[in-house]
């Protein structure tokens, strides 16, 4: 090869064959070490329902019941609200492997991102673009603190999973282009790439929906990296993407009743869009001020964050400009913005309109840009500084990032130092203290919550948690009936009430109570297991029984306790037989469970006595 030839391969992007095992080592040793102090962390904020208390993920032979639309519907945390049967099957694998061992999920959320980082490397590379470029991107992609909120949250592992399955079809799908049937030592041929392909894209879909974002750049990568030629043949071979979405909407439309967006020009807030994105463009941009929970601004008002964004547009543009980097700055900035197409949410998202967690995908673009344009930067005094300074700087800011994770006070504590206006984090924080035995505390935040936000539910019903702790049970009633007065649905309050009567002598009050709350919520196991206990009290055993047998297979972790009570009532009831089978079902589910061992070591002492009767 000439040396003017060489000279041409090397500025469009063609590098000669190198190696991808010192890069890939690289990627997987820096991301290892950033995210290692993420691993003493526990579960927080959503895992408990999705991951603590699901006990479909006891099993692996739930996974099949992951794909079905009547889990969705009806057994999902959230019912209706999305279909991620490919995550969900991921807990069950975990539950097999780490029981409820926190580190566990978290190690697998580090290890597919690790895999993404790698993955992201292995892509550029099968692009062509140079292993200064996809090395960069990848690092870059590896470290960049934004990532923290998928990694060390364990419910986020639809995004990690979603973005690992859209590579490997990125990848497959290049490949399958490419590539001649059988190039390459042990390749697959065309079709049978090809075909994996379709299923690799249709397990990104089953993971997170917003695998969709891969069907436009797959077209624009036909577009943008393939001769004209090819074009005809390669865009009806990604045809394939967009039918596979269309049925992924429709199955969520009518199966699984999902709200599937629809786009309607009156209603559609551009303004509110722009201030989203410039809202996410400064977190990527200066990830300096991350927090849980964040609102979106009310005005768009220039900052650091809005200026390094705006720097970072001027690259794109330039690299745009320059005609042999065009195609993959092109490819990056389409890859940055169609990926966070979904993160906007085209009608209002209440609960949680910005999260870090919905720029995973789309970061990956932002890195290839700054990597683009450092290589390009050949102008610039101190480039070769620049690119290691920016990837430690990033790389220190997610490991101290890692540690506002560890558990629910970190977690809450950190987001209401970042949103001291916001009611949500200052009312978790509030529940944090309330869990830990500290209901002074605890009515301290509360008070700020209300003068924050004095119609918000959940801070009047963590005020009269709060009230009952400290046994101030009138002022408890009195909080928990004002929740009821504004939303008398809310289980929740209807299920502390109880509480109080109980804890104030009127059981027959707390009956009504928890009955409401299991009207209003069946599944709830402690309103079951409460009512249980309160009927037992009031001397109805037979209605007590069936409402314990209500709580069986709720919270797997808890029906040992739950056995142990029947087996109790039975003896009651005289029926000691039937006392002892509870009493060994209650032992199948914790082999030690000290209570069970005694009553029916007392049940067959009982037995052997002659002055024994059955109603002992």
């Amino acid at each position: 090869m000439s040396i003017q030839h060489q000279r041409r391969s090397r500025i469009q992007g063609i590098p000669p064959n190198a190696a991808l095992l010192p890069g890939a080592l690289m990627v997987l040793v820096l991301t290892s070490t950033v995210f290692a102090n993420a691993l003493q962390g526990g579960f927080v904020w959503d895992d408990l329902e999705l991951v603590l208390e699901n006990r479909f993920i006891r099993s692996l032979s739930s996974a099949r019941f992951f794909f079905t639309p009547h889990y969705w519907r009806e057994c999902h945390t959230m019912p209706g609200m999305a279909y991620k049967p490919v995550t969900m099957g991921s807990f069950a694998l975990d539950y097999k492997l780490w029981a409820l061992e926190p580190w566990g999920y978290r190690l697998t959320n580090l290890a597919l991102h690790a895999a993404n980082a790698l993955l992201l490397f292995a892509f550029l590379r099968r692009l062509r673009m140079s292993p200064g470029v996809s090395l960069w991107a990848a690092l870059l992609f590896a470290v960049h603190p934004i990532h923290v909120e998928a990694v060390d949250w364990v419910k986020n592992r639809a995004d990690l999973l979603c973005f690992t399955f859209s590579l490997l079809t990125f990848i497959l799908f290049v490949s399958a282009l490419t590539e001649g049937p059988t190039e390459g030592r042990g390749a697959l041929g065309r079709g049978r790439r090809y075909a994996a392909c379709l299923a690799a894209f249709a397990l990104a879909l089953a993971s997170k929906g917003s695998a969709i974002a891969f069907c436009p750049l797959s077209s624009l990568y036909v577009l943008l990296f393939l001769p004209r030629p090819r074009w005809r043949k390669a865009l009806t071979a990604s045809l394939a993407f967009w039918i596979l979405a269309a049925a992924y909407l429709t199955c969520l439309s009518c199966l699984v009743k999902s709200e599937v967006i629809v786009v309607s020009s009156p209603g559609l807030d551009l303004f509110r869009l722009g201030r989203t994105a410039l809202a996410y463009g400064e977190l990527a941009a200066l990830p300096t001020r991350l927090a849980a929970d964040r609102v979106v601004p009310s005005e768009i008002a220039f900052s650091l964050g809005t200026g390094l964004g705006l720097v970072l547009a001027l690259v794109a543009a330039c690299l745009c400009a320059d005609r042999p980097r065009r195609p993959a700055a092109l490819l990056a900035l389409s890859w940055a913005v169609v990926a966070l197409i979904p993160a906007l949410h085209l009608t209002p998202i209440s609960p949680r309109p910005l999260a870090e967690q919905r720029l995973y995908m789309s970061s990956a673009g932002i890195c290839l840009l700054l990597a683009l344009g450092l290589q390009g930067a050949g102008w610039l005094r101190g480039r070769k500084v620049l690119a290691p300074v920016l990837m430690l700087s990033l790389a220190a800011g997610a490991t101290r990032r890692n540690f506002a994770w560890l558990d629910d006070y970190t977690f809450w504590h950190d987001a209401v130092v970042k949103s001291p206006g916001l009611a949500r984090p200052t009312c978790m924080l509030a529940g944090v203290y309330l869990a830990r035995g500290l209901p002074d505390r605890t009515l301290v935040r509360c008070r700020k919550v209300v003068a924050l936000r004095p119609d918000y539910v959940l801070g009047q019903n963590m005020r009269g948690l709060a009230f009952l702790q400290k046994g101030r049970l009138d002022d408890a009633i009195s909080a928990f009936r004002a929740v009821l007065a504004a939303d008398p649905e809310d289980a929740a309050a209807h299920d502390h009430l109880a509480h109080a009567y109980a804890a104030k002598g009127d059981i027959q009050a707390a009956i009504r109570e928890w009955q409401a709350t299991l009207k209003l919520a069946p599944g709830h196991m402690r309103a079951h297991q409460n009512l249980g206990a309160a009927l037992e009290r009031h001397g109805r055993l037979e209605e007590a029984v069936w409402e314990y047998r209500q709580a069986v297979g709720l919270s797997p972790s808890n029906d040992a306790v739950v056995f142990c009570a029947v087996a109790r009532l039975k003896r009651r009831l005289g029926q000691p037989d039937e006392a002892a089978a509870y009493y060994r079902k209650s032992l199948s589910a914790v082999p030690e469970y000290a209570p069970a061992l005694a009553g029916l070591a007392d049940l067959q002492s009982a037995r052997t006595s002659p002055g024994e009767t059955q109603t002992n």
